[in-house]
């Protein structure tokens, strides 16, 4: 089981290190098109849900990376990592794989959503 764990963030951390460089890219020209558009562009970075508990979750590095290189560049981010690793249950409460988030896991999200966006614009993250 830890053999398998750890092949799954082996993967995550590969594919991260040989494409960020094009995604960082890409969305900064997404973000280009928004604000010429009249708008800003807004990310949610929600981590993956494996079965060991969120005080393990070994991509914590990745999340602070994408979100320093998003905000640098100007661009709105709510990690939810944090928010996560904040409540008494495992990752596999919220999601029905990996990946995918089940209905307590869109609640979760869309919760933290409401309330980030809800902020004043100087009290965003």
């Amino acid at each position: 089981v830890e053999r398998a764990f750890m092949k799954l963030f082996e993967y995550h951390n590969y594919f991260f290190i040989e494409n960020k460089d094009k995604v960082y890219e890409r969305l900064l020209e997404v973000r280009d098109q928004i604000v010429e558009s009249g708008s800003s562009l807004k990310v949610v970075l929600v981590p993956i849900f494996p079965k060991e508990p969120f005080s393990r979750y070994p991509l914590e590095t990745m999340h602070r990376e994408i979100s320093a290189e998003l905000r640098e560049n100007g661009i709105f981010v709510l990690d939810l990592l944090a928010a996560f690793k904040e409540q008494d249950r495992l990752p596999r409460d919220y999601a029905l794989d990996d990946w995918h988030l089940n209905q307590v896991g869109h609640q979760f999200v869309a919760q933290q959503m409401i309330q980030a966006l809800s902020r004043p614009p100087a009290d965003l993250p």
